[in-house]
C-alpha cells in the first residue's frame, strides 16, 4: 500500500505532458528527450553522454517498474517481465533508430507494450 501511495503522490506532484490532446503526467529524464537526443549520446564516450543514457535507462526501469506495480495492484499481477538495462539499452536503440524525433518517452511506451505481446506471465 506504501508502494501504491508513493506513486501516485509521485504522479501527482510530476510535471504534464500533452500528448493527443489528453494530459499525461510523467517526469525525469525519459521525458526531456527526443531519440535523436539518445542515438546521439550513445554514440559518444564522453562521461556527460554516458550518464545521459545510464539516466534515461534508469527512468525506463523505473516507468516500466510503475506499469507492473500498477498491473500488479488492478490484477494481481504484474504486466511482463522486466529485461535487463542491456536489453532495455538494445530496445531503445532500435525504436529510436526508426524514429530520431520520437520522444524517449513514446518509444518508452512502445517497449512496454512489446514487452507485453511477449510476455509469459499467464493471467490470472
Amino acid at each position: 500500500m506504501l508502494l501504491r501511495t508513493m506513486l501516485v503522490t509521485a504522479l501527482l506532484v510530476a510535471s504534464p505532458l500533452a500528448y493527443a490532446g489528453e494530459p499525461i503526467v510523467l517526469a525525469g529524464a525519459g521525458t526531456l528527450a527526443k531519440c535523436g537526443d539518445w542515438s546521439a549520446n550513445r554514440a559518444r564516450t564522453d562521461t556527460l553522454s554516458t550518464f545521459k543514457t545510464n539516466s534515461v535507462i534508469a527512468w525506463l526501469q523505473a516507468y516500466l517498474s510503475g506499469i507492473n506495480a500498477e498491473r500488479y495492484y488492478q490484477k494481481g499481477r504484474p504486466q511482463f517481465g522486466l529485461p535487463n538495462a542491456d536489453v532495455l539499452r538494445g530496445m531503445l536503440d532500435q525504436y529510436c533508430q526508426k524514429d530520431p524525433l520520437l520522444e524517449v518517452w513514446l518509444a518508452s511506451d512502445s517497449i512496454a507494450a512489446e514487452l507485453t505481446k511477449r510476455s509469459a506471465i499467464p493471467e490470472k
